[in-house]
């Protein structure tokens, strides 16, 4: 009996409780919100996840209305997401870096890296299918 609640201590600390967690499924649709000093910027964000790999698509409003469509790579290393996205801009290539970790099935929150302008806090929600 001893053996058993050992190995079952074992197992709880050695993280393979939240491997189901990790196991989670990116793939889909998400409203994406990153919270800047200007207020809430809202994008749809599109993940496809090959394994541990990830192809990322935000597509976002700007103040003319116009829709930007932007693609990137990243991925997924147990609970913890990166990825990073090339925006064409007038003053040439912008690549933000967006780091998280996956909160649960359907909640992702993190910070992005946007060089001289610093980090911002953002968080995405599954949207339902």
């Amino acid at each position: 009996m001893k053996k058993y609640l050992f190995l079952l201590l074992a197992v709880l600390l050695t993280g393979i409780g939240t491997f189901a967690l990790a196991a989670v499924d990116l793939t889909g649709d998400w409203a994406f919100v990153m919270t800047t000093q200007r207020g809430e910027m809202k994008s749809d964000l599109t993940i496809v996840q090959k394994a541990d790999k990830l192809e990322v698509t935000m597509k976002s409003t700007g103040r003319s209305g116009n829709v930007t469509e932007s693609k990137g790579t990243g991925t997924v290393t147990g609970t913890a997401v990166e990825f990073t996205i090339t925006r064409t801009t007038q003053r040439g290539e912008m690549k933000t870096t967006y780091k998280g970790t996956i909160d649960n099935d359907n909640t992702l929150s993190g910070k992005a890296e946007m060089g001289q302008m610093g980090s911002m806090d953002w968080k995405a929600t599954r949207k339902p299918k």
